[in-house]
C-alpha cells in the first residue's frame, strides 16, 4: 500500500528510479524505463484507490448525488476526440496530484502526456 503524503513521492523508488509520473515520456531518453515505472506506479495507485469509469449519461442522471450513487474514490467519464480523449473527473481524493489522476485515467501510460482544462477535464493525448 502506498503511504500518501502531500509531497512529491520522489523518496520512494521503483526499480532504482524515483517514483514519479513521467509525462510525456515517448521519444525521450530512457523511454522504456519511464513507461515501465509509470505502469508500476499505476498498479500501486489502483491497489490503493477504487476507480469507476461511468458513461456521460450515468453522470447526467446522477449528478446531484454522485457520492451516494458511486462509492468509489475516483469516478470519471471519457469523451473521445481526435488524437486525444477528454476525461471529466466527477470525484477524486484531494491528496492525488493531477499527474496521478491523469496516470489513472490513461491506465498507467501517459506516453504522449496530458493537459488540463479547468479543474475537472483532462485531455489525454494518444498520438
Amino acid at each position: 500500500m502506498i503511504k500518501k503524503d502531500k509531497t512529491v513521492n520522489s523518496e520512494y523508488l521503483i526499480e532504482g528510479w524515483p517514483r514519479k509520473v513521467y509525462t510525456p515520456w515517448a521519444f525521450t531518453e530512457n523511454e522504456q524505463e519511464k513507461g515501465k515505472i509509470n505502469f508500476e506506479y499505476f498498479k500501486l495507485l489502483k491497489n490503493e484507490y477504487s476507480i469507476k469509469v461511468i458513461s456521460q449519461s450515468d453522470y447526467e442522471a446522477n449528478r446531484d448525488h454522485i457520492n451516494q450513487t458511486f462509492p468509489e474514490d475516483i469516478v470519471y467519464y471519457n469523451i473521445s476526440g481526435y488524437v486525444h480523449y477528454r476525461a471529466v473527473v466527477v470525484k477524486r481524493p484531494p491528496e492525488l496530484t493531477d499527474d496521478e489522476v491523469a496516470l489513472i485515467i490513461d491506465g498507467g501510460n501517459l506516453c504522449f502526456g496530458y493537459s488540463k482544462e479547468g479543474s475537472r477535464v483532462y485531455h489525454i493525448y494518444t498520438d
